[in-house]
């Protein structure tokens, strides 16, 4: 026996499981020792930790080990690459939702903290990202559907555009809205329709308020309307001198059950000058 080859017990150290893991991929196929003596004593060559690392790695991508040892043992220098290239971008899709996910919990955690100690309104710089809103033919149907019906879902967002951006009060004719949703890097992944409209927040000095109402319902199960209220924002910008640009963004952030009753909490966003 060369001395080159390992035991399964070296080998089992070097790729950092035990030799009943490498037992297990043994009778699945997997990875098959090198050689065998006369006593069946497993042995393997240097190349295959090389094999057992690209195994796992496929497999971490989401790859069953199955169709790992396929692609390790069949496939092209083109179609590997294609493999890594295809699950490199998903990672990288993945990161981003969970960044925009850890920005989210962040987001509502911090809100909700200053909610409790009575820290109404702030003027910050708040992250880029991109808001999106149907058009009015699409927008009925749009708010019947399961992503834009009536929720708590962080991602739920409401757009109010004044018409009048001198406007102190919500007026009926004084304002439209429209459903929506804030989401990061959307510029790849939304329709070029000119229907469709794309408005960038933040990279900007915006107006945050955050406050929580008693909730009410109507006959019908829906928020009554006194949850878009603008007034009392609109009444500490007016007091501040604080000009906004005539759009709002309100996230509802969660609701609350407490001995007084059900709680909404929202976060009103509004970019200013």
């Amino acid at each position: 026996m060369s001395k080159s080859f390992m035991s399964i017990g070296e080998y089992a150290k070097m790729v950092g499981v035990s030799p009943e893991y490498l037992k297990f991929y043994d009778k699945k196929n997997l990875i098959k020792p090198i050689w065998k003596d006369d006593r069946a004593y497993r042995y393997y060559a240097d190349f295959q930790i090389i094999h057992f690392i690209e195994l796992q790695q496929l497999n971490n991508m989401g790859i069953s080990l199955e169709d790992a040892k396929s692609i390790i043992d069949t496939s092209s220098l083109e179609e590997r690459l294609d493999v890594y290239k295809n699950a490199l971008q998903a990672k990288r899709e993945e990161i981003i939702n969970l960044l925009f996910l850890m920005n989210q919990i962040d987001d509502t955690t911090s809100a909700l903290d200053r909610i409790k100690n009575k820290e109404s309104w702030r003027i910050e710089e708040l992250p880029l990202s991109y808001f999106t809103f149907i058009d009015f033919d699409k927008r009925k149907q749009g708010r019947d559907s399961a992503i834009w019906k009536d929720n708590f879902s962080m991602n739920a967002t409401q757009y109010v555009k004044m018409q009048d951006s001198s406007a102190y009060q919500l007026e009926p004719g004084k304002f439209e809205r429209m459903w929506g949703a804030i989401q990061p890097d959307l510029t790849e992944q939304i329709s070029t329709d000119d229907k469709q409209t794309i408005i960038p927040v933040g990279n900007c000095k915006c107006f945050v308020y955050e406050y929580s109402i008693p909730t009410e319902y109507d006959d019908e199960g829906k928020l009554c309307e006194k949850i878009w209220d603008l007034s009392l924002p609109l009444t500490i910008m007016k007091e501040k001198n604080i000009k906004h640009k005539g759009e709002f963004f309100q996230k509802r952030l969660c609701t609350t059950h407490e001995p007084e009753g059900e709680f909404l909490h929202v976060q009103t966003i509004a970019p200013i000058y």
